[in-house]
């Protein structure tokens, strides 16, 4: 049973903030776990302070000046701390030769410490520990999120119940789950943080392979969908502008032949962006279609069930008895969607493709036999359980992964050889993607401008959409900042590029209508964060600049340029780092466009780790655990699978 935010007290606004971090449920955000800590248990003497590191001091305000900003020094006996303060609501409230306590990045200028901007407290204990620093949620507080963790634990404790996989982790010595929640979010030592971690992982492996195992009762169970053999997939694939790649056509087989034979399917179709996933699915469609069945495509934003409607139109177009698809979202007009609704139950429309808007209750099929869900980690628990009653119901399920997962991995995690199906080979006349570690800003936008003035556009992604006022991400290229620099860069040098940007913080209908102009070629350059990794198709895209790619991972940033040179002309990715830091991990992705290679290489660089951080959700991320943490995870399986 999930329980409702409302039951915390959460109004609907602040339901909506959390919605944007896919947390739908009082589950969901006992799990939203912090992003990384620090450790403030050491309580620093001013002549103890070390530049360049974040520390917790404290001392007696000795003088405070307004100003702008507004400055304050305290002393510790002989020495003395100067500080600044951008608000005014701590200036105010520091009283002289009174005590206070700071916690912020030190820094050093000509012999003397300075401290600017930091965290004040009136109590030691509040600050005086290791603090979980969580995610930011656009309109909220920290404050308020703690405390509606701290709520949410509460109300869980009161609902758990000891069933068989709370029995089975007691018979491996690990504490309790609501124990180890609690630990995660506000940890006391090492000791039982590394216990609560490892009970984390415990609940995600298991919940995996149960979710397995109960998969393997609906293939027994669920009444399968009825599918013959038809000329009119192969005639399909026949006529295809193109021929199918090796790996496109052993996926579309294995799944039309297991269909045939009787199989419930639960698979997962992945590889690199491009690799031709999409007209597999489309292949499959139809396949249903001709056997007297539909089928339902959920995408995670509305751009990409967009592009879906497209291919699947595009395709379609030319057969003779062509399929009738149609598109269900948040943005459908009222009129539309209750004509949509009609049609779907009287079997009218044979392929249905939206986003989580089309699991809504009053939504009926006439007869459906196939659930298609591109990337499907970036959907909620709720949205993934009613989907998941789709299939329940006996239609066929897969979903599409850009994430890489080599064929060897994959059958010593799944139970079914046919669970994980890799397409490892990319569609002919694709060039390989040339990619360079850059140190220069300017450079990189003048390489930008070369393809622009040949007719081409290009991307440029960062980490964050506005800067951090953090000592710690200052160096961190936000998309507000890289937008004004590009914009003065080329009106300096008389250049007319234009450039627009995109990011998640944007209402769904603005970020599309920015996309569109970029794709009729209204502007130039894009400048986003990661949200261009799935779902932005742009052919005319030749270039991509990666800003501080030094803060991603290397299967990111090879989804990223999976962007560029998508109709045959040759792709560029920069990949820009501070100056004098090198290529380091980065040169294996100016070494190979091979993703599986490059996914290997990603879970050996980033060691042993675990399920911490709302950023790591999702099967690819039990994946890596598993692989991580070999003896829990056989323990696991081998209880669950007997």
């Amino acid at each position: 049973m999930a329980y409702d935010l409302s039951l915390l007290e959460v109004s609907p606004a602040k339901a909506k903030q959390f919605e944007r971090k896919h947390i739908d449920t009082v589950e969901d955000l006992i799990s939203f776990f912090p992003r990384k800590y620090l450790d403030l248990r050491r309580l620093y003497k001013l002549d103890e302070l070390e530049a360049d590191k974040i520390c917790l001091c404290g001392g007696t305000v000795f003088k405070k000046v307004a100003g702008n900003p507004n400055k304050v020094t305290i002393r510790d006996g002989a020495d003395f701390l100067n500080i600044t303060l951008f608000g005014t609501y701590w200036f105010s409230k520091i009283q002289e030769k009174e005590t206070y306590y700071f916690y912020g990045k030190v820094t050093e200028y000509h012999g003397y410490f300075y401290m600017n901007n930091p965290v004040v407290s009136e109590d030691l204990a509040s600050v005086q520990k290791i603090l979980p620093i969580y995610s930011n949620i656009k309109g909220m507080s920290t404050e308020y999120l703690e405390g509606k963790i701290a709520a949410a634990i509460s109300f869980m404790q009161t609902q758990a119940t000891f069933d068989e996989k709370s029995v089975f982790a007691k018979t491996l010595n690990l504490m309790s789950h609501y124990e180890a929640v609690r630990e995660i979010h506000s940890p006391a030592k090492e000791e039982t943080f590394k216990a609560a971690r490892t009970r984390i992982a415990f609940e995600n492996i298991y919940d995996f392979y149960a979710t397995l195992k109960a998969r393997s009762r609906y293939k027994m169970s669920a009444q399968v969908p009825n599918v013959h053999f038809t000329v009119g997939m192969q005639s399909f694939c026949a006529s295809l502008p193109f021929t199918l790649t090796e790996g496109q056509r052993d996926t579309l087989y294995t799944l039309s032949d297991e269909m045939r034979a009787g199989t419930h399917i639960h698979s997962m179709i992945c590889g690199d962006v491009g690799c031709g996933k999409t007209i597999v699915a489309i292949a499959l469609a139809l396949l249903l279609r001709d056997n007297g069945y539909q089928s339902a495509v959920m995408a995670p934003t509305l751009v990409l069930a967009k592009q879906h409607l497209e291919e699947f139109q595009k395709y379609y177009c030319t057969l003779e008895n062509a399929p009738t698809v149609a598109l269900l979202t948040g943005e459908t007009k009222k009129k539309e969607r209750k004509e949509i609704l009609m049609a779907l139950k009287n079997g009218k429309i044979d392929v249905l493709i939206g986003t989580h808007a089309i699991l809504a209750s009053d939504i009926e099929f006439s007869k459906l036999g196939l659930t298609i869900v591109d990337e499907e980690h970036k959907f909620g628990t709720q949205q993934k359980v009613k989907m998941e009653e789709r299939s329940r119901s006996g239609a066929h399920h897969i979903s599409l992964s850009a994430t890489p997962i080599p064929r060897s991995l994959a059958s010593s995690i799944y139970t079914d050889k046919l669970s994980v199906l890799p397409i490892e080979t990319m569609p002919i006349g694709r060039k390989p993607v040339v990619t360079t570690v850059e140190t220069q800003d300017s450079i990189v936008f003048d390489k930008i401008s070369e393809e622009i003035k040949k007719g081409h556009q290009a991307y440029c992604v960062c980490p964050f959409i506005e800067e951090s006022e953090s000592e710690n991400f200052k160096d961190v290229a936000a998309v507000n900042v890289v937008l004004e620099q590009i914009r003065s860069y080329y009106k300096a040098k008389g250049l007319s590029h234009k450039a627009e940007c995109i990011s998640g913080d944007m209402k769904q209908a603005k970020i599309l209508e920015t996309i569109e102009a970029f794709a009729k070629g209204e502007f130039d350059v894009l400048i986003s964060t990661t949200i261009v990794e799935v779902g932005v198709n742009i052919p005319n895209a030749t270039a991509i600049a990666i800003m501080s790619a030094n803060r991603f991972g290397l299967s990111a940033l090879h989804q990223l340029r999976g962007r560029v040179g998508r109709k045959g002309d040759q792709g560029y990715c920069y990949l820009v780092v501070p100056p004098n830091m090198g290529a380091g991990k980065l040169q294996i992705l100016c070494q190979t466009n091979n993703g599986f290679q490059i996914a290997e290489e990603d879970l050996r660089l980033r060691g042993p780790g675990d399920i911490i951080g709302d950023a790591q959700t999702g099967d690819s991320a039990v994946i890596e655990l598993i692989i991580k943490r070999p003896k829990l995870s056989k323990a696991i399986r081998d209880h669950i699978f007997g």
